[in-house]
């Protein structure tokens, strides 16, 4: 950033600012903070007792508590280094994304909004501060998308920009199996994308990307246990049937549904993945807390969508853009939403794919007649 920037860095500063109290205040209980307790607490305690990094033999040992349990032991248990450290990724993750919208020439106004929105929204505050996993895979996926448009807008080495991006879906994906799903759109862009030419064809850049593609395969092949453990799972049907079941806390959404068989999976899963990317749902609001949730952040998601799916792309350079990022959305969606069952569980993971909707929104708020200019500078 520059001194050119004006406003953004104010933006910027706002969200150190508010990040940075939620901080002490977690870390002190000078006030409460939303959701900040229950899982906290437990990956602490899990932390302080220093199971093995390699230890497998514990129940609900993940990797977010391995790599708390090395940091607990580097820093003589310090929860507010650990804390500190993801405030940290909290606000490189603002730092990218306005060097995303800087990549992508989005007009100053709407740059601010989309910044304004990254900075100020309180759960995305909340999750960037405590001491759960959520900053860390918001990060990662930030620089994974940073490092696609960098590839998509042909800036620099495009096999080094590849292997950045396979790297920190790796990296989000260690954390929260969840963020694969991203790596579907990637994968179509780079072995179907023909930048030249700004359209979908197989050329001779396709095989360079599919071999560096299966060589990331086998790396995750001979890694399956390490980052797809959520998902390995003994009996799939009494999985489903605990997912369905409820998660408790008050919170519960569509418990009623039966996902007992495939096809009854595929029949009800649009409506999993509504209610994850838009509950508390108005029909379904259970009292003020709900009512608080829904405006402080699901009528938030609610906008974006609205510009996302009404808007037509203007520029024609971001069309195929961003179908690639609406298809790594929807996939990582579904994953998401399979697995979630609660409002609080579903506001908090979807606030790690939040910056995803975020570029999507950006590329689509360009109107009719701005065109013209986006295209002279891309």
């Amino acid at each position: 950033m520059t001194k050119d920037d004006g406003a953004f860095h104010y933006i910027i500063l706002s969200g150190f600012l508010l990040r940075l109290l939620l901080l002490v205040c977690t870390c002190t209980d000078i006030l409460p903070v939303p959701d900040a307790h229950v899982d906290a607490d437990n990956f602490d305690d899990f932390a302080l007792g220093h199971p093995g990094f390699f230890s497998d033999d514990i129940d609900h040992l993940t990797n977010y508590t391995r790599f708390l349990s090395l940091l607990y032991i580097l820093t003589d248990d310090s929860r507010w280094f650990a804390q500190f450290l993801n405030f940290s990724l909290g606000i490189l993750s603002l730092v990218y994304l306005r060097k995303i919208v800087c990549l992508l020439d989005i007009s100053e106004n709407k740059a601010k909004y989309v910044m304004l929105i990254a900075s100020l929204m309180p759960f995305q505050n909340v999750y960037s501060v405590v001491l759960m996993r959520e900053a860390w895979v918001n990060f990662f996926i930030v620089l994974s998308i940073y490092h696609f448009i960098y590839w998509y807008l042909q800036r620099g080495n495009s096999g080094k920009q590849i292997v950045l991006t396979l790297t920190s879906i790796l990296l989000a994906s260690w954390m929260h199996a969840g963020a694969f799903g991203l790596l579907i759109g990637y994968f179509l862009a780079f072995v179907t994308y023909f930048r030249q030419g700004d359209k979908v064809r197989i050329s001779k850049s396709s095989y360079a990307a599919l071999f560096l593609l299966l060589v990331f395969a086998a790396i995750l092949l001979l890694n399956l246990n390490a980052l797809l453990s959520k998902f390995m799972v003994d009996d799939f049907g009494n999985y489903v049937e605990a997912k369905s079941a409820g998660e408790g806390g008050g919170s519960d959404y569509l418990t009623w549904l039966d996902l007992s068989s495939p096809q009854k999976i595929l029949m009800f899963l649009p409506l999993k993945v509504i209610y994850f990317v838009y509950s508390p749902i108005i029909v379904d609001w259970r009292g003020l807390n709900d009512i608080v949730a829904f405006l402080m952040d699901s009528s938030i998601y609610l906008y974006l969508s609205w510009i996302i799916f009404t808007r037509k792309t203007a520029v024609s350079k971001y069309r195929l853009l961003k179908r690639y990022l609406l298809i790594s959305f929807l996939v990582t969606t579904v994953v998401f939403a399979f697995g979630t069952s609660n409002t609080g569980t579903a506001i908090r993971h979807r606030a790690k794919i939040c910056s995803v909707m975020l570029i999507m929104f950006s590329v689509s708020s360009v109107k009719k007649g701005e065109e013209n200019i986006y295209e002279e500078s891309v």
